[in-house]
């Protein structure tokens, strides 16, 4: 009888708690497989062989990653990687690199005494690196917005201003 007074077909349903941990689940997936990897312009394809290390920090960090809406700590080892090849990085910069590089390839860092850090970055150093970590994440998702349905315009446009506005300066 409730359905007759109320017809409900062809109306779109709120979604359940489960369809929404669910699609959740597969948004994070995603993510993990198929975000960019963003670099320094014009050093795109020189990384390309690091997708498969890429793929696998982002899907053991996964959950920090979308708690903290932040790309991993390699990914911005490799941003910075690609943006020294284009200049040289300020010598915060350069710390911020050399502690990623630590923490993220330490066989590499123990095999080189040049590269060795055991420096902690400071305060200013960290939250310059969150907001780096931020950033790439947001230019991932616009990325993935614009390869997406043509009904998010609005969205692409927001997360556009956003990445530009808030672009971090290396230099």
């Amino acid at each position: 009888m409730t359905s007759e007074v109320f017809p409900t077909e062809g109306l779109p349903r709120e979604p359940t708690p489960n369809k929404m941990a669910e699609q959740a689940f597969v948004d994070k997936v995603m993510y993990g497989l198929a975000a960019p990897i963003v670099l320094w312009p014009g050093w795109e394809e020189s990384f390309k062989d690091q997708r498969a290390e890429v793929s696998l920090q982002r899907l053991a960090h996964c959950d920090a990653v979308h708690r903290d809406k932040a790309c991993t700590e390699y990914e911005a080892l490799l941003y910075l990687s690609s943006a020294s090849l284009c200049f040289p990085l300020s010598a915060s910069w350069t710390e911020v690199y050399l502690w990623l590089f630590n923490r993220c390839l330490p066989k590499a860092a123990e095999a080189d005494p040049d590269l060795r850090s055991t420096r902690e970055l400071d305060q200013d150093q960290q939250e310059e690196l969150l907001k780096l970590r931020r950033w790439i994440y947001k230019k991932q998702l616009l990325h993935m917005t614009e390869k997406g349905k043509v009904g998010q315009r609005r969205e692409v446009q927001r997360l556009r201003k956003e990445v530009e506005a808030e672009q971090p300066r290396l230099l």
